[in-house]
């Protein structure tokens, strides 16, 4: 089998990908420059290590998505009307 390429992307040259998945990521995340941006800094400040950086971006920008996607809770986003005492 063929060695797989990946290229260095991101200011510190450190976030790997191959051009099938910079393909995949760009047709699914708009700005995906930020995303490879945001990587490659924690990277370059955190000694952790990550076995798919593709994986990585495409977890990430789940993640953002769901934090601001409306709710689906419909009963929390009517008002209730206050409850009259019963006497």
């Amino acid at each position: 089998a063929l060695p797989i390429c990946k290229h260095a992307h991101g200011f510190f040259a450190n976030v790997l990908l191959t051009d099938e998945e910079m393909q995949k990521l760009s047709s699914e995340i708009p700005n995906l420059d930020d995303d490879i941006e945001r990587l490659s800094n924690y990277l370059a400040n955190n000694k952790k290590e990550y076995k798919s950086h593709c994986a990585t971006i495409r977890n990430w920008y789940k993640r953002d998505v769901d934090k601001t996607a409306p709710s689906t809770n419909h009963a929390a986003e009517e008002p209730q009307a206050p409850r009259r005492k019963s006497y």
